[in-house]
Formats: structure tokens, sequence, C-alpha cells
């Protein structure tokens, strides 16, 4: 009888084990994709970086030649894929309401 609880018991931790690592896993990803597009926003937008207080692109100005606003508009519908790809049943609450906000 202890064996069979025991079993049971080992054996919904493991479930609960699954789920959680799901979940950090699909908010990693998140994570990873926010990260990623701040990272190249800034780059794109060096005065808005030095407005905001990252000196990383301090002297450089924002190009907005014909083909570097094709190339910006082609990255926002890359992110907004990456985005809308993404398995959000998975996510925290509050990863969650960001991503469908974004969509």
């Amino acid at each position: 009888m202890k064996t069979g609880i025991a079993f049971a018991l080992v054996s919904l931790l493991s479930i609960f084990a699954v789920f959680a690592l799901v979940r950090v896993t699909d908010d990693d990803a998140f994570q990873k994709t926010a990260h990623d597009y701040i990272e190249q926003y800034l780059r794109a937008n060096p005065e808005d970086a030095t407005e905001l207080g990252d000196h990383r692109f301090d002297g450089q100005l924002t190009d907005y030649s014909p083909a570097a606003r094709a190339k910006e508009l082609a990255t926002q519908k890359f992110f907004r894929n990456e985005l809308n790809a993404m398995e959000t049943e998975g996510f925290h609450q509050r990863v969650r309401t960001l991503s469908i906000s974004a969509s």
C-alpha cells in the first residue's frame, strides 16, 4: 500500500516537474525574443538608446534612408511573426498578456 502511494506521489511530482519545465522554456523563448527586439531597436535608433541611458551607440545617428526603412519594416514583421508563432498557453499570465497585446 505504501509503495503504491509513494509511486503515485513520485508520478504526480514528475508530471508537475515537466509542466514547470515547459512553462520556463516558453517564458524563456519569449524573454529571448523580447531581448533581441530591444537590442535591434536600440542599434537601429541610437538616439533613443542614448536618451534611455544606453551609451553604446553615442555618436551614431538613425539611418532614415529608404533602404534602412525597408529593413526596419522587415525586422518589425519578423518579430511580429515570432510573437504570433509562440504558443502562449504555457506562458505565465504576465507574459501571456504582453504577447497578446503585441499582436
